[in-house]
């Protein structure tokens, strides 16, 4: 069973039918979809990438070891379209989490540990970027003057920490 493309080139069905889930499959190996990278910097888009050229190349070597004839809009079209629209895909992604983000939601509750003077700066840093998804709920200070910390809960010292993660 094959499938008409474009003029005289013909894929099987089996090509189109497998890659979408094995273009998935990849990006997973490649761990495009890690929950530390998505939304934040430049790593998401270096894994997709990354992912993508390897994925060529397993296609490539394998369609060449077993004398698989793929046509080269498989290779030349298909493979750098799913790149493009993946990249594309995630760049919205990134778009529609950054403005939740800025409106308070999907946000990941986070407590800070350290010197007084030091978390202060560092809540000050979180709440200029709120696209970072970080909300500080509370923080671990020894000797603290107060009880929050930039408007922030003073909820244990050091010797603590493991109580308040439990508690928030």
């Amino acid at each position: 069973v094959s499938v008409p493309l474009t003029g005289e080139h013909w894929v099987d069905a089996w090509v189109v039918a497998l890659f979408p889930p094995a273009w998935v499959a990849a990006l997973a190996v490649g761990r495009t979809y890690e929950h530390r990278f998505v939304g934040n910097g430049s790593e998401e888009y270096k894994r997709l990438f990354h992912t993508s050229v390897a994925f060529l190349a397993v296609i490539g070597t394998l369609a060449y070891a077993f004398n698989l004839q793929l046509t080269r809009g498989v290779v030349v079209v298909g493979l750098p379209l799913a790149m493009l629209l993946s990249l594309v895909g995630h760049w919205v992604a990134r778009q529609i989490l950054h403005a939740a983000r800025g409106r308070g939601r999907c946000m990941q509750r986070v407590v800070v540990v350290g010197l007084e003077r030091s978390v202060a700066e560092l809540i000050r840093s979180v709440r200029r970027e709120p696209h970072a998804g970080l909300h500080i709920s509370a923080v671990c200070i020894d000797r603290p003057r107060g009880d929050s910390v930039e408007g922030v809960p003073v909820l244990g010292d050091s010797d603590h920490v493991l109580e308040v993660l439990r508690e928030v």
